[in-house]
């Protein structure tokens, strides 16, 4: 038995060319809805042109991630990674089958340009950097992101690629004489000259064809051929290619810190001082922005991109710290010579340079004895002869709260971890506990250690640590 045509679940589609009378009755026959546009696997089906009106759903989904986004608290690395990967991909689909309208495009962009650079909707932030730069390569400079109205046309083209890259010559529909040509090599079109064969060429291949093949310019060096491209061998899709093709390529001249590794909010950090992005009070005051120049963290210096990378006081007492750490960094006095000093460090000794970076990244607030380097944002483990804790805590609504503790040596092998669960109500006091079961976790041959290094997420617990087991303290 066949199978039947669900009409309710059926419709058919008119050119509006076609009168009302006839469409009623071809409708009627077999029991279709008319309508004026239809949905096929996502892509709007019309017998028009396809306006802005026809999107809703783009710029719906669009705004949903948006609004999701915004309630999480990311930095601009992570704004910038859920841009690339997910927000300026929303209209690829339908950009690869469909024209997709041009403000449609733009008003995405916006949406990416207001979520990378505004903290939230009631601030309309700083646009630091250009849409145009960000959309260079990570190899220009940029954040590689794409612009979306110049990869309409690249998309399509890999549709075009794929019907005709891959197909033999008597597959093609064409009205030439196919059977003289199979098997034949492109020396059976020459003469004893070696120019081409007009007679044969136009025999076979009819007279447009054939004028386009005589047109080509014949080598009559030493080589051998080669296909022009099927595959690329250079892991870079058809798509990418053509959206690179005739496009600026300028090489970036800090590509070197992709080779110390660091944690993508460093990575972005640096990049933004590379940019000259980075709000200085010198840069604040340059556009109006600020009444002070001068450095925030009582420096009496202009904070200007020099001050920061060399001169801020905070920086120094930082590195001093990590000096008794056993890590001495090598002395710099301008901004060049601290690129000098990081790009023989990512050549040569890229966990000095890593920390570096964290320290400069983390500067604001100096730092103590007591203080860690978080191993997640890409810091090294603990100097020789010393044991780093990590320590953590979470409560949930329901009062339970989790205390985690684990310890690590030099190499940054866990040597020790602990964990245990409580009932509290408040999240501070929480995490204080946490950092006291550090006691828990103290094994008898760590008394043999110089030292140790308490690290923890939460500010207000360090700092009442800091104060408790500081003998300084009035308070101890």
């Amino acid at each position: 038995m066949g199978q039947r045509i669900n009409c309710t679940k059926s419709a058919i589609l008119f050119s509006k060319n076609c009168p009302g009378w006839k469409q009623r009755r071809i409708a009627n026959l077999p029991n279709f809805r008319r309508v004026q546009s239809l949905e096929y696997l996502g892509l709007q089906l019309a017998m028009r042109k396809l306006v802005a009106f026809d999107f809703p759903k783009v710029v719906k989904n669009a705004m949903g991630k948006i609004n999701s986004w915004g309630r999480r608290h990311l930095s601009l690395a992570g704004h910038a990674t859920l841009i690339h990967t997910f927000l300026l991909a929303v209209p690829m689909y339908l950009m690869t089958h469909t024209t997709l309208p041009r403000s449609i495009l733009v008003a995405i962009e916006c949406m990416a340009r207001r979520f990378l650079w505004q903290k939230d909707n009631a601030s309309r932030g700083i646009h630091y950097v250009r849409w145009e730069e960000l959309c260079h390569s990570t190899a220009s400079g940029g954040l590689g992101f794409h612009a979306s109205a110049d990869w309409a046309g690249p998309l399509r083209a890999r549709l075009a690629w794929d019907i005709i890259g891959n197909l033999t010559l008597a597959r093609w529909p064409t009205f030439f004489k196919v059977e003289a040509l199979d098997g034949q090599t492109v020396s059976c079109l020459l003469d004893e000259h070696h120019n081409w064969n007009r007679d044969t060429i136009r025999d076979c291949l009819g007279e447009e064809l054939a004028n386009r093949v005589l047109n080509v310019q014949i080598s009559t060096g030493d080589g051998s051929d080669s296909p022009e491209l099927l595959h690329s061998h250079l892991a870079v899709t058809i798509t990418s290619m053509a959206y690179n093709h005739g496009k600026v390529k300028a090489g970036f001249q800090f590509a070197w810190l992709r080779r110390l590794k660091l944690h993508p909010r460093e990575q972005f950090f640096w990049w933004r001082l590379f940019q000259d992005a980075l709000p200085t009070m010198e840069w604040l005051f340059r556009r109006g922005l600020s009444d002070s120049r001068n450095c925030p963290w009582g420096c009496p210096q202009l904070e200007t991109l020099e001050h920061v990378a060399a001169h801020c006081d905070n920086l120094a007492a930082s590195l001093s710290v990590l000096a008794k750490w056993g890590f001495h960094m090598p002395p710099v006095n301008s901004w060049i010579k601290l690129l000098r000093m990081l790009e023989l460090a990512a050549r040569d000794n890229a966990s000095h340079g890593r920390l570096y970076c964290y320290t400069f990244w983390s500067n604001g607030v100096p730092l103590s004895p007591l203080d860690c380097l978080p191993t997640s944002f890409g810091a090294p483990p603990p100097p020789p002869g010393w044991v780093k804790f990590n320590v953590d805590a979470s409560l949930q609504p329901s009062g339970t709260a989790g205390l985690g503790i684990v310890a690590r040596d030099v190499n940054g092998r866990l040597v020790v971890a602990v964990g245990k669960q409580i009932e509290h109500w408040d999240v501070t006091n929480v995490e204080i506990m946490a950092a006291l079961a550090v006691k828990d976790a103290i094994r008898d041959w760590m008394m043999q250690m110089d030292g140790i290094i308490i690290e923890g997420d939460c500010l207000p617990a360090i700092k009442w640590l800091q104060t408790m087991f500081n003998y300084k303290s009035k308070d101890h």
